[in-house]
């Protein structure tokens, strides 16, 4: 353990450079405090009107699939725009 943190080491000096940063107070006495309560309100925020699936849906993000026969096949899109494509049987 370094000297310093030691519960017998003598006390830092204070240097002049800090003292000058202190600024002294007027005594003040709080007149009102907030309210208790305000601790326990949930933390959650109110969730948007429309849900993220519906606004990526109507931008043409996400995954389509459809069947033709036995055949699954699926295209993903951003904006409407194919970005990859596949099949499985």
């Amino acid at each position: 353990m370094p000297t310093a943190l030691q519960s017998d080491s003598p006390p830092l000096p204070v240097s002049q450079a800090t003292k000058a940063d202190v600024v002294k107070m007027e005594p003040y006495e709080v007149r009102e405090s907030g309210s208790s309560s305000a601790a326990y309100l949930p933390l959650e925020r109110a969730s948007p009107a429309k849900a993220p699936a519906t606004v990526a849906k109507k931008l043409g993000i996400g995954e389509r699939d459809f069947k033709v026969g036995k055949v699954h096949a699926f295209v993903v899109t951003l904006f409407y725009i194919p970005i990859a494509a596949g099949f499985s049987w």
